[in-house]
């Protein structure tokens, strides 16, 4: 069994066992973890999260999940203000810049909350993913950030594709964050 694997195993066993949806050894921390792994492992995390919803994801389960895409949030916001379907027309017509620019507006972080906290509604465990996907429009500390203020109870894993160091991330293992990350290791 691979590091990767016996990591997710704790994982799944702390799901299983309830202890991060109880905030078990936490006071009174906001229950955020990260789960850092190398970018590289993406498929299988991604193969990990969508075992976790089909495991816990049914009536009767304490284990309530939801997976919030960071990408596909994105992608919702920007159908809602009608830019999705212009976005090829306007890099045609106005070039990569101005195009970056004009998806960089609506990356604001209360557009990412809104969706998110619709979607998160009734679950008591959040599953964050598209890490990798949404940047550099949205990134992780933002998100956690923001969050905080509008959900602090609701256990929230963020999977990371680069390092933790408990403390600060690198994005890839490759783009260093000095911002303060407000979660736990996970494993």
């Amino acid at each position: 069994m691979s590091e990767l694997d016996k990591r997710l195993q704790m994982v799944y066993e702390k799901i299983k066992s309830k202890e991060i949806i109880s905030r078990k050894g936490l006071g009174n921390e906001i229950p955020y973890y990260i789960f850092d792994y190398d970018p590289h492992d993406e498929l299988k995390i991604r193969d990990f999260v969508k075992l976790i919803m089909k495991n816990f994801s049914y009536i009767g389960s304490e284990i309530n999940p939801v997976e919030i895409d960071l990408y596909e949030v994105f992608l919702e916001i920007l159908k809602e203000k009608n830019i999705f379907d212009v976005i090829e027309e306007y890099e045609k017509n106005m070039g990569k810049d101005k195009m970056f620019r004009a998806l960089e507006s609506v990356s604001k972080p209360e557009n990412f909350i809104n969706i998110i906290t619709k979607q998160v509604e009734g679950h008591n465990l959040i599953l964050i993913t598209g890490v990798g996907k949404v940047w550099p429009f949205m990134r992780a500390h933002i998100i956690l950030n923001n969050l905080k203020n509008h959900i602090d109870k609701t256990a929230t894993i963020l999977f990371f594709p680069g390092t933790f160091s408990g403390t600060s991330v690198k994005l890839f293992s490759i783009f260093e964050d000095k911002n303060y990350y407000r979660g736990f290791k996970i494993s």
